[in-house]
């Protein structure tokens, strides 16, 4: 009889624990299926109530950790990867994943090191040798992306994904030809996005070939209209293919996109802007806006082509700065001195980007007073666009004026003219 009851009890628990699994599995479902329709909220609002209840229940971490990284809250991410991987040390999509993560977080290192450990323990898992290549790509190591990319085609020949990251490693190395039939191995395997046909206008006008850059650019319109990069180098190519109306066409469109007022070059107009005091003073069009913020020790000049007083790295902007008291606060005693001092603080603040790439230095003379400006590439993350930047600090006993004129470097062939303009009407009241 007791062997009966015990029997009873053990059908019973079967019976709760199948139930229990029923549920789950229905709600694991509706969560998959927002997934796959893109509903990630809703998937990671049903994948946290799994995991409520049902913590190791399937790979529910690392698809609320999907849910996490592509709606870019990447640190959400990376903890719900790492937790499956708490469970699993072996999982290589919680690996993969996680990578991701630290790759978008700018962590390449980190990123580098989880691809690896996919690697280790799936040496077919095609992804992670994608994810890899590109780590480094960003890295410089060419030879060791263009492997991975490799082994990826080899084991999955129909992935076009390896085909785009390939091409461009080969964009980078500057064998253009090689990149172009990359792309178009890419497209023809299936890719169709806007990135790969503008990349491949990119290896066209680097090729000198405006008319099939022309086409590449045009090509990534149709499929993104509002395709800022691609609108402003089909206008930079119509340009130099001498079409200047369809050059400023495209500024135009732009200009309705962005808000920005891209006025052409040839019509621009041109006004001093002023501190209140008279001590600082730059030429910029006329159609900018000017923003003056004063302090006991700083004065400061902030002027941007749309009107906004906070900086706004996507806008062409330009701030100058007088700061007083440079011995007291940052014991620096001499022109000499104050001007290493502004060279240590931006070489400190370099290591933080993503990118900083130092095209020009050079020192001069700026009024009799001792001046040194550079011309940079820089990039504050993964996920930031990419900007050009000309510095310029000048020094005087305890003074220090600095400046810098900032767009997105896609914008530079429109804003040269203007930044050369400006830079060399600065006007400093030491």
């Amino acid at each position: 009889m007791q062997n009966k009851y015990i029997s009873l009890l053990i059908l019973l628990f079967i019976l709760n624990v199948n139930n229990l699994f029923s549920q789950y599995d229905n709600l694991y479902q509706e969560a998959n299926t927002a997934f796959l329709s893109n509903n990630f909220e809703k998937a990671e609002n049903l994948f946290s109530e799994i995991i409520k209840s049902k913590p190791d229940f399937k790979d529910v971490f690392i698809k609320r950790g999907m849910c996490y990284l592509l709606t870019n809250q990447l640190e959400l991410a990376e903890n719900d990867f790492t937790q499956a991987l708490n469970y699993n040390p072996k999982n290589v999509d919680a690996y993969n994943g996680r990578g991701l993560a630290y790759e978008n977080m700018g962590n390449s290192k980190k990123a580098w090191e989880d691809f690896s450990e996919a690697i280790k323990f799936n040496s077919k898992f095609t992804e992670a040798y994608i994810n890899r290549g590109h780590i480094y790509n960003k890295n410089s190591e060419y030879e060791k992306s263009i492997y991975d990319f490799g082994t990826a085609m080899q084991l999955d020949p129909k992935n076009p994904a390896a085909y785009f990251g390939r091409a461009k490693v080969y964009y980078n190395m500057k064998f253009f030809d090689k990149s172009i039939n990359d792309f178009n191995t890419a497209i023809g395997k299936g890719l169709n996005n806007p990135e790969v046909y503008y990349e491949k206008g990119n290896c066209y006008f680097r090729k000198k070939d405006l008319k099939n850059a022309i086409k590449d650019y045009t090509e990534a319109l149709k499929i993104n209209p509002k395709y800022i990069d691609a609108l402003n180098n089909r206008a930079i190519s119509y340009d130099k293919s001498g079409n200047t109306k369809r050059a400023e066409e495209d500024r135009m469109r732009i200009s309705d996109i962005t808000g920005l007022k891209f006025v052409p070059k040839n019509q621009l107009k041109y006004k001093t802007y002023n501190t209140k005091n008279g001590e600082m003073s730059i030429t910029l069009p006329d159609n900018w806006y000017a923003f003056e913020e004063s302090t006991k020790d700083e004065i400061k000049l902030s002027i941007s082509m749309k009107n906004e007083k906070l900086l706004n790295p996507g806008v062409p902007n330009v701030i100058m700065s007088m700061s007083r008291g440079m011995k007291k606060k940052y014991n620096v005693y001499t022109d000499n001195e104050i001007l290493g001092f502004w060279k240590g603080s931006m070489s400190k603040n370099a290591e933080d980007y993503e990118r900083y790439d130092i095209l020009t230095q050079k020192s001069y003379r700026h009024n009799n007073k001792l001046a040194q400006s550079q011309e940079t590439i820089l990039q504050f993350n993964k996920s930031a666009i990419n900007l050009y930047s000309y510095e310029i600090g000048i020094a005087d006993t305890d003074k220090f004026f600095y400046a810098y004129l900032q767009c997105p470097d896609i914008q530079i062939e429109y804003m040269k003219d203007i930044f050369e303009k400006a830079s060399k009407s600065i006007y400093i009241k030491f």
